[in-house]
């Protein structure tokens, strides 16, 4: 019985703080999903020594991360010739042992802008962000604003591959 009561007190103090988390605001879920897309990334390229690439589309709010499109190409070169071992191919089997990743934007929350590399992604199909085996990453930098009027930018440091938030308003 003192067992059973001290599972109810415990389960009555950490429910409302784990109820909280899991409703996150739209702006800061939205921050959360691409936060999580760069780090899975990133951690896919450094632990199997090839790159990923998180995928965003803006249209519809949908982000994931995939191996990075240069190594698929890498398959297909020479595919003929058995003597040489294909990373790409290599990297597919391995892939499996990691987590992937995949979420989708609050719909009350969408992207003002849109670079990749210098190169405004807003009206392309998707954006892709490119993470290197040496912890790199492309020059990526979004503004989400939200139906709150809350607006912030969102950045990657391309040395680090650490997504760095700022509050524009």
């Amino acid at each position: 019985m003192v067992v059973v009561a001290l599972l109810a007190i415990l389960m009555t103090i950490t429910f409302p703080v784990v109820n909280r988390s899991l409703k996150r605001p739209p702006m800061e879920q939205a921050v959360w999903v691409l936060r999580q897309a760069f780090q899975t990334a990133r951690l896919w390229a450094v632990t199997l020594g090839e790159p990923a690439e998180v995928v965003i589309r803006a249209e519809d709010g949908l982000v994931f991360v995939r191996e990075a499109k240069q190594r698929e190409k890498m398959a297909q070169v020479g595919e003929g010739d058995t003597a040489i071992q294909h990373p790409a191919s290599s990297l597919s089997r391995r892939k499996r042992r990691l987590p992937g990743f995949e979420g989708r934007l609050p719909s009350s929350v969408a992207f003002r802008q849109l670079f990749v590399n210098h190169q405004d992604r807003m009206n392309a199909t998707e954006a892709r962000v490119c993470f290197y085996p040496n912890g790199t990453c492309d020059f990526f930098s979004a503004v989400l604003f939200s139906g709150a009027g809350k607006e912030q930018r969102i950045h990657l440091d391309i040395i680090t591959g650490q997504a760095i938030v700022e509050e524009i308003r």
